[in-house]
């Protein structure tokens, strides 16, 4: 019974990002949607996966709403930044290692898109914990306060803390 309610959870998530893919909300595309989400499960546990759907994608439809408003913000707040340091000329680039406190390399990954899509930074290399990011406003200090900010911010929220 849990994982028939894991999965309609994944499958309505599913239904809204194709709702806002298609910009339009109408009963045809909800049910689009849902049949496609559906489809997108049977065939990602069935073929793509070699353990449980709900093991493999370990983040909670919760965590993964708050993370997303998180990140959008953040975004946001890295882009005005980004143009001003651009505009400026405050630029200090340079490449920064940075070790994850994550232990499933699921969310490792999430974190290094989230790192990308933010402006002024880019994930360039992942192993294992270890992500370089290249920095358009290197911090002062080097990694130190850019490990402090990640970690309070994006590593909290995927441990499904504040």
């Amino acid at each position: 019974m849990r994982k028939f309610l894991y999965y309609i959870e994944v499958i309505i998530i599913l239904t809204i990002f194709w709702i806002i893919i298609n910009e339009k909300i109408t009963p045809i595309q909800i049910i689009v949607g849902i049949f496609l989400g559906f489809l997108a499960v049977i065939f990602t546990e069935k073929y793509l996966l070699l353990g449980d759907y709900k093991h493999t994608y370990i983040i909670s439809p919760k965590i993964l709403i708050k993370y997303l408003i998180y990140l959008f913000i953040e975004i946001y707040m890295s882009g005005f930044t980004a143009i001003y340091r651009i505009l400026s000329h405050k630029v200090n680039v340079g490449v920064i290692e940075y070790e994850s406190n994550l232990d499933n390399d699921f969310l490792v990954c999430i974190l290094a898109n989230s790192i990308t899509l933010t402006p002024g930074t880019v994930t360039i290399d992942k192993k294992g914990k270890k992500l370089k990011i290249l920095c358009l406003s290197c911090p002062e200090d080097g990694k130190n306060s850019l490990q402090a900010s990640v970690r309070a911010k994006f590593e909290n929220i995927l441990k499904g803390g504040n």
